[in-house]
């Protein structure tokens, strides 16, 4: 009977379970970076297969958080803000339903214009011309109908966890904010169509993804193979995301032509994505000193001060050019929509 062993005599042989950024096999770690502890798993907010419970322990709905969000907080900023989107949502059937009688038949449980135009849909010429720049944030809080508003909380919450736990709550609640204004300005910018939604914010969210790579690449504790590998497999998840959108806003081309609105909104997934790219690279916080050698260590310095130095660039050049040389189309504007 000695040799019978039971599951807790395994786990007692089995190495240490990869962390985030603690362990490591010191400041000379493999591929130079002296980070050897920096898994995959930690660098994408600690899913390395570690779970809080015992599977016994599990119920159905831990099995969707460790699969989906193993980060998820109800003190998150994350969370918070979803809660937000899906409140405002209820405050514009609210008013729609209150003002109009009717919710708009061309999405489900569909919002009127009226309503997006009093709750801060983006209008560029309003923008400039009124001075409205609360149309450069409220347009992220925004949603056109039900359907609309639950792919993007889906979304945001899945990417959003991930960079949170890797940025920090702080970090990432001005990331976001900034990214919100500057997806927004980037696409009123560019064009005069009228736009809603968080889907800027999403491939924003989804740059950061790629920051992470690029700020903690010689931490990684892979092989540059597998590097590659993660990294392909990121491009690929951006490109079915997108298609995702773009796909999911096709049935409203009509409607959108119609009305002059963005959808989808491409000038600001691109915004969202190039601004979020740059921001992220100086948000996301340095590695540990201890635990990287001095190159590793530069590469961070010189890779966040140039992603700083490049998103402050980007929003001052909007800035400039969307008040001193771009002329916005009046399309439409509701007379008499009041918010109560």
């Amino acid at each position: 009977m000695s040799n019978v062993h039971g599951m807790n005599d395994l786990r007692a042989n089995d190495p240490p379970a990869r962390g985030g950024r603690g362990g490591g096999s010191g400041p000379e770690g493999p591929n130079g970076g002296g980070g050897g502890g920096f898994s995959s798993g930690g660098l994408f907010g600690g899913m390395d297969g570690v779970q809080e419970k015992s599977p016994r322990d599990e119920h159905y709905f831990d099995m969707w958080r460790y699969t989906f969000c193993p980060n998820f907080s109800v003190l998150s900023f994350t969370f918070l803000i979803c809660v937000a989107q899906l409140l405002i949502f209820i405050g514009e059937m609210w008013h729609t339903l209150k003002n109009t009688d009717s919710l708009n038949e061309k999405f489900f449980l569909g919002i009127q214009l009226q309503t997006l135009q009093v709750f801060g849909m983006r209008m560029p010429w309003l923008i400039k011309e009124g001075y409205q720049l609360q149309r450069l944030f409220l347009p992220t809080f925004l949603h056109f109908g039900f359907s609309h508003l639950v792919i993007n909380l889906l979304a945001q919450m899945i990417i959003g966890f991930m960079v949170e736990s890797t940025m920090g709550t702080l970090r990432y609640s001005f990331f976001w904010l900034l990214v919100a204004f500057t997806s927004n300005l980037f696409g009123a910018t560019v064009t005069s169509d009228y736009a809603i939604g968080s889907d800027p914010l999403i491939l924003g969210t989804f740059a950061a993804l790629f920051g992470c790579f690029v700020v903690y690449w010689n931490r990684i504790g892979q092989s540059f193979g597998m590097k590659m590998c993660m990294v392909i497999i990121l491009v690929l998840l951006l490109v079915i995301t997108a298609l995702l959108l773009t796909q999911a806003a096709a049935q409203y081309k009509e409607y959108a032509n119609t009305y002059h609105l963005a959808v989808p909104d491409t000038f600001g997934y691109l915004g969202g994505f190039l601004f979020g790219f740059l921001a992220s690279l100086a948000f996301l916080p340095p590695g540990d000193p201890r635990q990287a050698n001095r190159e590793t260590r530069k590469h961070e310095q010189v890779v966040r001060a140039v992603g700083g130095v490049l998103a402050a660039i980007m929003i001052i050049i909007l800035l400039v050019v969307f008040f001193a040389a771009v002329k916005p189309t009046k399309y439409w504007y509701l007379e008499g929509v009041k918010l109560l």
